[in-house]
């Protein structure tokens, strides 16, 4: 990778100013080949973030910025103080394999909490094009060998203060003492806590942002247990979540369309049937006149002997009018 694309960074590391704003992080991206090279970006959490661009082409010598933005963190850091309330409620109840209410709920507590979550890696592939068209697929049909990839884990920079002022709601309604004497809180006041905590966390993550200090809490994925598979999910942009909105409404739009043709089908081929019916009908209706009237026919020798007696009668009248004529 270091001959083909260099990334600036060794590291993802997101500051954290707001847990209800996202994080930008802006990395460059430069081609170090004399060759097009074509890139794609992946990551273990693909919802979490939005990359743009997450597949483009670098020219020869060319850098790029590469914009990776975070999604607010505000419901994850409150699952975790809802964690560490729910080990207080189990330590206030007796429970003695749970750490003391004061050990859970501090700051180090809730940064050892959003370390088991907060584990993310991103995978940047790279690829000599040698004159062929990019397409992100291109990386799934090529030979391993030609695929330059390079590894980054994540890292989350948090205010102390910011921190401290999430868990001081959680910490303030579990007053319990260091012997592990419970508060009378049960589990359904717990709950009710969690949910009246995170509702101030609002108002001190806004406040916590303007007073941020210096002292910042690194929670790298560095130092987290390596688990023995990482799959890859390509990166997701604003624009291919818009794209796939769109590709949603002209799929539904197409199926209304065919339903439509369908149902212009159906009727035509009903009207079809109608005048079918009624053919057959006036065809049945004729059949049984002229069977009537040949029955009528046959059954009458009158009917029969008619012509033959027109036939003489005008014989005999021509006999007549001969003769008179001749005699006159």
């Amino acid at each position: 990778m270091d001959q083909v694309l260099v990334v600036s960074e060794t590291r993802f590391a997101f500051h954290i100013e707001s847990l209800e704003k996202p994080t930008l992080l802006t990395l460059k991206l430069q081609n170090k080949s004399n060759d097009q090279v074509g890139f794609k970006v992946k990551t273990t959490r693909p919802r979490r973030y939005c990359v743009k661009p997450n597949a483009a082409v670098l020219a020869p010598g060319e850098t790029m910025d590469l914009q990776v933005q975070l999604q607010p963190l505000k419901r994850l850091v409150s699952d975790a103080c809802a964690a560490l309330a729910r080990q207080a409620e189990s330590r206030a109840k007796g429970d003695a394999a749970v750490p003391s209410v004061d050990d859970l709920l501090t700051y180090e507590g809730l940064k050892q909490e959003l370390s088991k979550e907060l584990r993310d890696k991103f995978l940047i592939q790279a690829l000599l094009l040698k004159n062929r068209p990019f397409d992100p697929a291109l990386f799934d049909n090529v030979e391993r060998d030609e695929v330059y990839e390079q590894k980054f884990r994540c890292e989350f920079l948090f205010s102390q203060d910011m921190l401290e002022n999430t868990l001081r709601g959680y910490r303030s309604r579990f007053s319990v003492n260091r012997e592990g004497a419970g508060a009378g809180a049960d589990g359904g006041a717990v709950a009710a806590d969690a949910g009246a905590s995170a509702a101030q966390t609002a108002g001190d993550d806004a406040a916590a942002g303007r007073a941020a200090t210096a002292t910042t809490a690194s929670l790298s994925s560095a130092g987290a247990a390596t688990t023995p598979s990482v799959h890859w999910d390509d990166a997701a942009t604003e624009q291919s979540k818009a794209a796939a909105a769109d590709r949603i409404a002209e799929t539904d739009l197409r199926e209304e369309s065919e339903v439509s043709r369908l149902r212009r089908e159906l009727a035509r081929s009903q009207a079809e049937v109608a005048l079918l019916t009624s053919r057959m009908e006036t065809s049945a209706r004729l059949g049984r006149a002229s069977n009537s009237v040949g029955a009528t026919t046959s059954t009458n020798p009158t009917m029969l002997l008619l012509p033959w007696v027109q036939l003489i009668m005008a014989i005999m009248l021509g006999i007549l009018v001969g003769k008179y004529v001749l005699a006159a």
